[in-house]
């Protein structure tokens, strides 16, 4: 017998999957569960695979497999952990990985293992917790700038801002190069009041990750409370870059009016419609994500194709400003995804911004009728400007606020702030975003 006879049908899968031939892995491994449905490396290699593909409710269950047939495998453990967080399952995650630390007494694995913790006691908000994790961290692995990082951000968490800086410090003295820790460091200055030194780490993250717009958020903050309206204004937009657009109908439909009450029924019956929002920024409503991915319908892709022409229209009324970080164009093209917001009664969104997009647009088809008749109220409009996530807000900060309209599509800047005025209504409003991504 060969020896190619003799090797397992699963060698090579993981070089699949690093090679992201993920069809090909899913083959095989699934091959292999058919004959034997409890084999552990079958099950890891599957869980990867799908994983990998952002499939991570779907590969939690073959990695519980894995796990159950080796349960003091810690390279099984550490992948089962990072699905749960993924799932925002943080509990479940937490308790995982303090597995590992159950069954590896000492070496990198065990400082892996608390970061993970660490991180996951933070995301649940147990910041208390995660801290101690970051603190242990730092004290077993004090060169290694990721504790210090980590620990900086928890204490932010727990207002301790002067100790957040330390740690911050002690980072980047680590890594005075990585953008991320320069990009706290600016945020944490905000907290202390030393505004001049946010602005000039936070400019350093920019110009060191110029695609992380989110940092853009903070820079203006920063500049505001430097006392530098003018430059703060030039980069936050909100009297020039957001940019009103009304897109016709799609085809097959007579009127605006048509199509967005089409599209509203169409959202309101969805079977993925859910009031579970996390910690989405939508309070009092309900969601459709993923509108133009696995949830997508037929009438979704006429929306699809409607969203990209308005987007495409709105880019080309953009003002072209000097030296703005912001780009207009993207050659390689972009990702978007649509989800819809339903609100009810005293519904809104509080102020955030959108930190993996680059333009972010919002759509209307449904609104109460008090949107237009709540006077000096403007409830249910939309506001940009101001802070949010509790930081500090600028005496002079502006504001806009827009009243939305059905059939309006807003596209604006993803970095800046923004929410929406709750409303009192019977009658429900139903706005639908994207962010649009680059494709790098």
């Amino acid at each position: 017998m060969s020896e190619a006879n003799t090797q397992s049908p699963l060698v090579g899968v993981q070089q699949l999957i690093d090679q992201e031939r993920f069809d090909e892995a899913e083959s095989l491994t699934r091959s292999a569960l058919a004959r034997d449905p409890e084999n552990p490396q079958a099950n890891f290699l599957l869980a990867s695979a799908l994983a990998r593909q952002g499939r991570v409710s779907e590969a939690t269950p073959f990695m519980e497999r894995a796990s159950a047939a080796v349960p003091e495998n810690p390279n099984i453990l550490d992948a089962l952990g990072q699905l749960y967080s993924g799932e925002q399952r943080y509990d479940d995650a937490a308790a995982t990985f303090e597995k590992i630390l159950s069954v590896v007494p000492e070496g990198p694995m065990v400082v892996q293992a608390l970061l993970r913790r660490g991180g996951a006691f933070a995301k649940a908000k147990r910041f208390g917790d995660a801290a101690e994790d970051f603190k242990t961290v730092t004290m077993m692995a004090p060169d290694y700038s990721a504790g210090w990082h980590n620990l900086g951000n928890v204490l932010l968490h727990l207002k301790n801002s002067e100790h957040a800086v330390d740690a911050f410090r002690k980072a980047h003295a680590l890594e005075p190069a990585n953008p991320f820790i320069l990009y706290a460091l600016g945020r944490a200055f905000l907290w202390t009041g030393s505004y001049d030194e946010s602005v000039d780490y936070l400019s350093q993250a920019v110009a060191r990750a110029p695609a992380q717009l989110q940092m853009l958020s903070y820079k203006i903050l920063a500049l505001r409370h430097a006392g530098k309206r003018e430059e703060a204004d030039e980069l936050e937009g909100i009297n020039d870059m957001i940019i009103p657009v009304r897109p016709g109908p799609p085809e097959g439909f007579a009127s605006i009016d048509e199509w967005n009450a089409a599209l509203r029924d169409e959202i309101v019956n969805h079977p993925a419609l859910t009031s579970e929002f996390k910690n989405r920024a939508t309070r009092n409503g309900a969601k459709v994500d993923r509108m133009f991915a696995q949830n997508k319908t037929p009438l979704f892709e006429k929306f699809e194709t409607q969203m990209r022409a308005g987007f495409a229209d709105a880019l080309a009324q953009m003002p072209r400003k000097k030296d703005h970080p912001l780009p207009l164009e993207m050659p390689g093209g972009y990702h978007a995804d649509m989800w819809a917001n339903v609100m009810y009664d005293g519904g809104h969104q509080v102020a955030h911004n959108h930190p993996k997009g680059w333009f972010s647009a919002c759509y209307y088809c449904a609104l109460p009728d008090r949107v237009s008749e709540s006077g000096d109220a403007h409830e249910g409009w939309i506001e940009f400007g101001g802070t949010a996530y509790d930081y500090p807000e600028p005496e002079d900060a502006p504001k806009r606020q827009i009243q939305p309209e059905e059939g309006l599509l807003l596209v604006f800047p993803s970095y800046v702030f923004h929410r929406t005025v709750p409303f009192s209504s019977d009658q429900i409003r139903i706005s639908c975003a994207f962010d649009a991504k680059p494709l790098i």
